[in-house]
């Protein structure tokens, strides 16, 4: 599901340029199962299995689902003569559901998945349209991610309201070459990151005359983060020796939390009125160290940090939408938020760690139609982004921030 412009009025922890959202299948009330196998090209093997299985008086369910990737390689190799550009993927998902009899419905999700690939070159590239390459030494990718999340909800006195409790863990490592038969340079990084939030979100309506939705949200994260250039072959042109080596060494905490809310007023029976609010504060700590070994022995850091920096932020969105006549109904939109900004941490020698926040202005123009009682749909629209101090990724020459 896309959804675009400034998001984060009915929860999570904000957008300010549209969310992708991911719906998953959660249990179900019945007892299920279904296997998918696949074949294809490059030996690739491919497999899906699900299990649904529920109590007897169907207030408990469970689904457990299970997936399996692998492909061979599709890139010839000229300096291994081995192929590349493999893949080897695998994961679990399972969802405990419980509903009672006071209309309360508990949901806990639990994952895993693994994932690793040989790559032409570091940095994704896919190279599904060549053949043949020449590299010394291809970028190998291992990534592990694990989660999962506590969501209970339920309603009272015409209020409905939801808790819902995640977490996230992920582990990244990829070392490479510089993507030739030449041995110029190998670059890598080794990565481990955790998060955990806390959402309070409560929805009502107004005496039919307006929806309402309002809650909390609360963030934190973990990141620690290792990556390295060693000069090889390229060393002399750089005035360096061979196997000189730069690191930097980066541990990042951060701490949010939010306040956000959004209503609809039905102003007539053809008109809606729409507006929402967001305010949210940003606590961001940086310790980092870079440093240098010269091919024979480790040199003093060239940099220690330990830096701070703190964000605020205010979201707001109006809009209105009129139905000129059964099922169609023009509409119109401007919302505003910001992105928090953050700290440079790999391979910074010189130069100002930390970076500012951006902010965007979305502005939306369109109509949203049905036909013959809902058999077609039929929307359009226009939307105009406006983007100040945007933020970029920029990678750079070596020892050049």
């Amino acid at each position: 599901e896309v959804l675009r412009g400034t998001q984060g009025f009915n929860g999570g922890r904000g957008a300010i340029a549209g969310d992708v959202r991911i719906n998953t299948v959660g249990a179900k009330a019945e007892d299920s199962a279904s296997l998918e196998t696949t074949l294809g090209r490059f030996a690739q093997r491919q497999a899906r299995a699900v299990a649904n299985v529920t109590s007897k008086e169907k207030a408990a369910s469970n689904r457990l689902a299970a997936s399996y990737q692998r492909r061979d390689g599709t890139v010839f190799n000229r300096t291994t003569g081995e192929d590349i550009n493999t893949r080897r993927n695998w994961g679990v998902r399972d969802n405990f559901t419980v509903r009672t009899g006071t209309g309360v419905t508990t949901d806990l999700t639990l994952d895993y998945s693994d994932s690793s690939a040989v790559r032409p070159a570091t940095g994704g590239f896919d190279s599904v349209l060549q053949n043949e390459v020449t590299i010394f030494r291809p970028t190998t990718e291992d990534k592990q991610l694990y989660g999962g999340s506590l969501r209970i909800a339920g309603g009272r006195r015409g209020i409905d309201g939801a808790s819902i409790t995640a977490i996230r863990g992920i582990g990244y490592e990829t070392v490479g070459s510089d993507a030739s038969a030449a041995n110029l340079l190998d670059q890598g990084l080794d990565q481990s990151e955790f998060y955990g939030s806390q959402e309070l979100r409560f929805s009502s309506t107004f005496r039919n005359a307006a929806d309402w939705t309002a809650g909390t949200y609360i963030y934190g994260q973990l990141k620690d983060q290792e990556s390295f250039i060693r000069l090889n072959n390229s060393a002399p042109g750089l005035g360096q020796v061979f196997g000189h080596t730069e690191t930097s060494f980066a541990d990042q905490k951060l701490w949010s939390a939010a306040l956000f809310g959004e209503a609809t007023w039905h102003a007539t029976d053809e008109l809606d009125l729409i507006a929402g609010l967001r305010g949210g504060y940003e606590h961001q700590a940086l310790d980092y160290r870079y440093a240098i070994n010269n091919g024979t022995a480790v040199l003093a850091p060239l940099q220690v940090r330990s830096e701070g920096i703190e964000f605020t932020s205010l979201f707001w969105k109006l809009g209105a939408s009129y139905e000129v006549m059964p099922g169609v109904a023009p509409y119109v939109t401007v919302s505003r938020g910001s992105k928090p900004g953050g700290f440079n941490t790999t391979l910074l020698p010189s130069g100002a760690a930390d970076f500012k926040k951006e902010t965007a202005t979305t502005y939306e123009v369109g109509v949203k139609s049905a036909w013959f009682g809902g058999a077609a749909v039929a929307n359009a629209a226009a939307f105009y982004l406006q983007r100040e101090d945007q933020q970029v990724q920029n990678i750079g020459a070596f020892n050049n921030p």
